[in-house]
Order: C-alpha cells, then structure tokens, then sequence
C-alpha cells in the first residue's frame, strides 16, 4: 500500500497573517458530518505506522481522518513554509508534536535526518537510540538552545550558499512562545526568513505555541512564515467556541476534541491515534 492509496497529501500553502484566521470557524457539523466523531475504532499508533510501510523522508504523521486513513504531512516537501503548531493547552499540543516527531523518527532513514529540539519538556519527547540519528536538544531554559539555534540557523544558511546535501534538518520549537519573543530582533527575522525559505533547502521549522482569543503570543514576523497550521478544537478553546462539532473522548489521549489542517482555505479535521504504543 503506496502513500497516495493510504493518506491525504498535503502539498498547498497558504500565507495567513490576519485575525479572523486564527481561529477559523469549523461551521456547524450535523452527525455524520465532516468533524464529528470517527466511524471507526481509534487505531493504534504503531498500527497506523505499519500501514504506511517505507515512507520518503520527511513523511510525519498527523493522525487519521474521519475513515480510518492516516493523515500524513510531508515535511521535506520544499512548497510549504514553518509548520505552527496552536492550542491553548500545552499538553493537547505537545501529544501531537511528540507523535510528529516520532513518526518521523520511525518512517525516515537514519542517514537523511538531523532534527534540533528545544523545548522546556524535554522528557516528553521520543529519542532515538544513541547513534542513530543526528539528534540534538536543548532546555528551552538554558543558554544551550540559544547555541542549539544558532546552529540549525547556520546549517541553514550554508545550504543556502552551498550545494544541498540532502539531508532533511528539522528545527522543533515546543512552547515556542517562551522563546522567540526573547530572542533579539535579528535573531527572530532570520528564523523568519528560515522559516519561510529554509524548506527549499531542506530546513523545516516546526514550532508550537498557545494560543489565546486576542491573538498570537509570537511575533508577527514568525507567525506569518508559518505557512501550514494546525488548530486544537477543545471545550474551552477559542477555536471550539466557533465551532458546534460534536466533541469527542479519545481514550489515553489528553483532553478531548479534535485537530484540524488548515492549508490554502481548506480545514481538514483529524483526531490523535491511541498513543499507548508511541512511548
């Protein structure tokens, strides 16, 4: 079973830098309607995982659609920008961001990826055996994931002014809303700019944030290179406030709800797999 037999390709782009798009509005979902609760069993992690079978570099797991099928994202495809990640709870955000990681992880050749982690949970978060990737991480904390930056950012610029190698370098922001508004001004319009431009050169950021009904947390220059996002739609939300989608009970999962894609005015709604066998 080949990518297009068993996922939604995700290839547009859309740059959204104004209000109303913060929390785009689901719409009312009658049952059986695009946001109501899957007709199939939640699957397991590792079962949606074996579906897929060898996958090109960079393919990351989203979840799984309304009918069962994985919902994949591919992250070394160099027509989209930064990848942000929004939901007012941290930890509904971070099951997604951690099986992203994972699944990259499991689905990528060892050889083709090199991912830099700064987050302030760095416990929460799958490492692969020593020696097996070219994994690097930082406490958001610390003076080390400044350093860690810097270096994804230099990497990026010499794959700018040198011939790529191929390699896929994922830049992970967990929280990414206690970090970047701290960085100097220079600092944060590179990111941007990474952001925006590093995918052609095989440079992908992926950043996740809270997100609050007033607005954004991160600067402006780093929200509008985010180019694909990604809304939690929980009780409680400002996003589910807009919505009347019947709200669903994941088992083992944090909280209750659904995600949705949001690329070029489409909303595509997916749910998190059971996770029990991601640890």
């Amino acid at each position: 079973m080949n990518l297009t037999e068993t996922a939604i390709q995700l290839e547009a782009l859309r740059r959204t830098n104004h209000r109303e798009d913060l929390f785009p509005a689901e719409g009312a979902s009658p049952e059986g309607g695009p946001n109501s609760p899957p007709g199939v069993p939640y699957p397991e992690y590792e079962e949606l995982i074996q579906k897929l079978g060898p996958s090109p570099t960079g393919t990351a797991l989203l979840g799984f659609c309304q009918d069962g099928l994985p919902l994949l994202l591919d992250l070394a495809s160099n027509s989209q920008g930064g990848l942000l990640l929004l939901d007012p709870q941290p930890d509904h955000i971070r099951a997604l961001l951690t099986g992203i990681i994972a699944s990259v992880i499991e689905l990528s050749p060892p050889e083709s990826i090199e991912i830099f982690l700064i987050s302030p949970r760095l416990d929460q978060f799958p490492h692969p055996p020593e020696g097996a990737f070219a994994f690097r991480w930082a406490d958001m904390r610390g003076r080390a994931a400044h350093s860690l930056l810097y270096e994804f950012l230099s990497a990026a610029g010499n794959q700018e002014y040198h011939q790529p190698d191929g390699r896929l370098r994922l830049l992970v922001l967990d929280e990414a809303h206690q970090f970047i508004p701290g960085l100097d001004r220079y600092t944060q319009d590179l990111l941007s700019w990474v952001a925006v431009n590093g995918p052609s050169q095989g440079c992908r950021v992926v950043a996740s944030s809270l997100a609050i009904e007033s607005g954004f947390l991160l600067p402006e220059s780093f929200t509008t290179s985010c180019q694909v996002r990604v809304y939690g739609h929980h009780p409680g939300s400002p996003a589910a406030s807009q919505a009347t989608a019947p709200r669903i009970e994941s088992p083992g999962q944090a909280g209750t709800g659904y995600f949705s894609i949001n690329i070029a005015g489409e909303s595509t709604p997916f749910w998190l797999p059971n996770p029990a066998a991601a640890a």
